[in-house]
């Protein structure tokens, strides 16, 4: 997406990502492993693969805006949506 970018505008000035996955709801005991997974790749590794992306070109350029939009799930502990959770407050981080 990022060369994309590059290729049609000839610069990358800024970037946002916002991603809400929260699949399974209840009890941190019955979250299957498999289910957290999805949650946590989709929302915090999905982040990380996109900076990643994004940082060399904007550097490159000379700067620019980057934006990645967590949730109010990022800055308090909210019940029974623990993979959401957890992953928001990596954004945050």
């Amino acid at each position: 997406m990022v060369e994309r970018v590059v290729a049609a505008f000839g610069r990358l000035d800024c970037a946002h990502k916002q991603r809400r996955d929260h699949r399974v709801v209840g009890p941190h005991r019955d979250y299957a492993v498999s289910e957290w997974d999805k949650v946590l790749a989709v929302n915090l590794t999905g982040v990380f693969l996109c900076l990643r992306a994004e940082l060399p070109v904007l550097v490159a350029g000379g700067g620019g805006a980057v934006v990645n939009t967590a949730s109010f799930s990022g800055l308090v502990a909210v019940p029974r949506i623990p993979a959401y959770v957890a992953s928001k407050h990596g954004v945050v981080d």
